[in-house]
């Protein structure tokens, strides 16, 4: 990374290189990760900003990097007002929409209805509630059991009586008389309704979102590594858990099987096939279908149908190799080597070790080799990225100097991250198959590796 001031030939060159050495100041202070590209790039519109404070028409401004720093980070009274305005709009909606909810549950039958006549005491009042919490409770189902006779006879000992203050109607009665009136309408309410159709508007909006030029069914496969490993070399565990996802985007295709290519054979990977799927039609074709003949796969969603997991203590199944020195001064110096052992992985691209530091040192990259380095001073951890280790590109480097009184406990554990897009597993789909016509169909196939929780303690 070079940073170019370009002047007059007659300019004075003590104040070209006093104004060089400020933006190269503004540069580091406002990248506090690091000046590599990435960081350049996504601050590029502060730097911008931060030049303008220090050169203002060809000219440089009498100004410090700590005028620069407060420059910045001043606060603009028309941005205050507009997050004002903005917050009142948002709390105005939010009432808007309570008020809503409110006039909505009002309108829904048996929420606030009247209250029955012929109480007059509190008493009776509280009694009545406690009975109608008791029959709202009991299901539909036991509701509409009860048989025409209970009904009658209930409704004919009322019509005897007459009317009772004070006293609760049974629970038969009020519940045969619910029971009624669910069975002579059938209408759905005004609520239910608006979801039904909205419903209706969503399955339809899926459908309408398939491309044809995309393949018909898409098939993806998500692994993440568990890994524990000590400073010294040693491997504590390391293992892979997989899942194999199936969408299907054409309707016209719901009703199809899909073909996958797996290691079979290989005992040391545990498959587990999901409830629903066929597992004839797993064991005998490896292919991948509802269990039910005239189920089909839903329509835009993400399916999931098999599981995977591999667990090994080996350290020839790890990609690579890591080695660490560090000397009384302070510095520490890390190297990872690929692993030409293991025919799993061929390349690891964007390899990070993430090394956290105690919060009151400044750390110094000395040397780097095959990589770049990130450093956040507010979290307090350097990131090293290797570009790529691979057979053809085996070794990468980097040595850090800290100070004297930190100790080599304080620098661990390094977490691991990277993320592939192939799979540890050896595992593809050449396709699918309609189960209509039995035609051949394309199937995307798309797969992911990433380490989830890789530890170096």
């Amino acid at each position: 990374m070079y940073l170019v001031l370009i002047t007059y030939k007659s300019s004075n060159i003590i104040e070209d290189l006093e104004t060089i050495r400020l933006l190269q100041k503004v540069i580091v202070d406002v990248c506090s990760h690091g000046t590599s590209e990435t960081n350049i790039i996504k601050h590029a519109f502060d730097i911008l900003l931060a030049f303008d404070d220090v050169i203002a028409f060809g000219y440089r401004e009498s100004v410090t990097i700590n005028q620069v720093q407060t420059y910045l980070s001043m606060e603009s009274s028309e941005e205050k007002l507009h997050m004002m305005l903005l917050k009142a709009k948002q709390n105005e909606a939010a009432e808007a929409a309570k008020k809503h909810q409110r006039e909505m549950m009002k309108k829904q039958p048996g929420t606030g209805g009247s209250k029955m006549p012929g109480f007059s005491s509190e008493g009776s009042t509280t009694v009545k509630a406690e009975k109608e919490v008791v029959i709202n409770e009991k299901p539909l189902s036991e509701e509409v059991k009860l048989d025409s006779a209970a009904n009658i006879k209930a409704t004919s000992t009322s019509t005897k009586k007459g009317l009772q203050l004070g006293k609760p109607k049974k629970q038969e009665t009020v519940t045969t008389t619910q029971a009624k009136k669910e069975t002579a309408t059938h209408h759905p309410t005004p609520q239910q309704a608006e979801i039904d159709r909205q419903i209706i508007e969503e399955e339809k909006q899926r459908v309408k979102e398939y491309n044809p030029l995309q393949a018909p069914v898409l098939v993806e496969v998500e692994e993440k590594i568990k890994c524990d490993m000590h400073r010294d070399g040693a491997l504590n565990s390391f293992e892979v858990i997989g899942d194999v996802f199936i969408t299907v985007r054409d309707p016209s295709k719901a009703m199809s099987g899909v073909a996958i290519e797996h290691e079979s054979t290989n005992k040391a990977f545990k498959l587990s096939l999901h409830p629903s799927l066929n597992k004839q039609a797993w064991s005998q074709k490896n292919l991948l279908v509802s269990k039910e003949a005239d189920q089909s796969f839903p329509i835009g969603a993400k399916v999931p149908t098999i599981k995977y997991r591999f667990a090994s203590s080996n350290i020839n199944d790890v990609p690579f190799n890591f080695t660490y020195w560090y000397s009384e001064d302070g510095s520490l110096t890390l190297e990872a080597e690929f692993n030409s052992s293991q025919d799993r992985i061929k390349s690891l691209s964007k390899l990070a070790f993430v090394i956290s530091y105690p919060a009151y040192e400044t750390p110094n990259v000395k040397v780097i080799e095959n990589g770049d380095f990130e450093v956040d001073t507010k979290k307090s951890y350097l990131t090293w990225v290797i570009t790529e280790l691979s057979e053809s590109n085996a070794n990468a480097n980097i040595e850090i100097q800290f100070s004297k009184k930190t100790k080599v406990d304080d620098l661990f554990p390094i977490r691991i991250d990277f993320s592939l897009p192939t799979p540890f597993y050896h595992i593809k789909s050449p396709g699918a198959v309609s189960l209509a016509d039995q035609s051949r169909l394309v199937a995307e196939f798309v797969a992911t590796l990433s380490a989830e929780n890789w530890l170096i303690q």
